[in-house]
Formats: C-alpha cells, sequence, structure tokens
C-alpha cells in the first residue's frame, strides 16, 4: 500500500511480515514471531522489542511513556511493569515508576521508585530516587515491610564540615526516626 501524494511512503507485506516506510526507508517492521522493531537493525533476534534512535540528550527520549493523568497530583506518572508467569497464571513481578512528587500546581519535580511483588501481595515500593537525588532504600523488619512503619535507609552525602559540597556519609534512620539504631 503506498500514498498517492508520497510514493517513498507506504506499507508492505513480506512473508509473514508487514513493513511500514517512510521517506523511503524501513522504519518498522512486525515479524511472524511477533518480534517489533524500530528504526534499526533487523537482524536482532533476541528482542521482542527493538527500537534504534541516534543518541540524546538527557531531557530527551528515545521513549516515552505518558501517563492519561492531568490532575498535576502527587504520585501520578507512567509505569513500566514487568509481566511473567507464575508457574499457573500470567502475573506482573515488579514495576520502575516514574511520577509527580507533590501535588503542587505547576511543580513539575519527579521521583522514580522501583517496584516489587511478594508472593500474595500487592506491588510495593523497594527503592526510590528523589526529584532532588536521594536515594530512599524502603526498609524491612523481618524480612517484609510493617503496613505502618514508615521505615527507610537514606543515603546521602554528609559534610564533616557543614559546607555541602564537602565529605561523604551514610546515616542510618531507624523506625522510630530516632536515627543511627
Amino acid at each position: 500500500l503506498r500514498h498517492l501524494g508520497d510514493p517513498d511512503t507506504k506499507m508492505g507485506f513480506d512473508t509473514d511480515t508487514i513493513k511500514l516506510e517512510t521517506a523511503g526507508d524501513e522504519r518498522l517492521r512486525i515479524t511472524s514471531t511477533g518480534e517489533v522493531n524500530i528504526g534499526g537493525d533487523y537482524s536482532q533476534t533476541d528482542n521482542k522489542v527493538n527500537i534504534v534512535a541516534p543518541s540524546k540528550p538527557i531531557q530527551e527520549g528515545t521513549l516515552n511513556l505518558k501517563s492519561s493523568a492531568t490532575s498535576g497530583a502527587a504520585d501520578t506518572g507512567a509505569v513500566l511493569r514487568f509481566y511473567g508467569h507464575s508457574g499457573t497464571e500470567g502475573r506482573y513481578h515488579s514495576s520502575i515508576k516514574g511520577a509527580k512528587e507533590n501535588g503542587t500546581s505547576g511543580n513539575y519535580a519527579g521521583y522514580l521508585s522501583f517496584n516489587t511483588r511478594p508472593n500474595g501481595s500487592a506491588m510495593q515500593e523497594r527503592l526510590r530516587i528523589t526529584s532532588t537525588g536521594k536515594l530512599e532504600v524502603k526498609g524491612t523488619r523481618d524480612g517484609a515491610l510493617q503496613a505502618n512503619d514508615d521505615d527507610a535507609l537514606k543515603l546521602f552525602t554528609k559534610s564533616t564540615s557543614d559546607d555541602i559540597n564537602r565529605g561523604t556519609g551514610i546515616t542510618f534512620y531507624t523506625h522510630d526516626g530516632s536515627g543511627y539504631e
């Protein structure tokens, strides 16, 4: 199938393969085994989806995940979920979420969280990188998160001379907030 007003834009079919072309170059291919290749080397066979793009600056992306939420509420954002099989049924096992850190209108501070799913339970956040670069590792007690606790191991740089740009250290906060337990 060819676009009448643009002869180098078309959709084509090979044996068990669908191809899309723009500007005369193949941009997307869906193979008979279900692989989706976008924008590059189609000889790659070990990926289900392969995206090839030039290197981008940090503020741009090769792949963009977008949430449909428009409220500006805290914790709204996109999630990349990893799905597998439990041996009896399909289940999601873990996820990575990029979301808004607060509910302040016009404030776009965001965090990145890494989440896992214990057997028989819902997804739980285990690690967070805040908008200011702080790393928060969610704490555990006896191997399981306590529902009413705010346990966390927080890692920050610490100055020995009150100069924010000097020194390193690790501060451990306990479940009761007293620190240094």
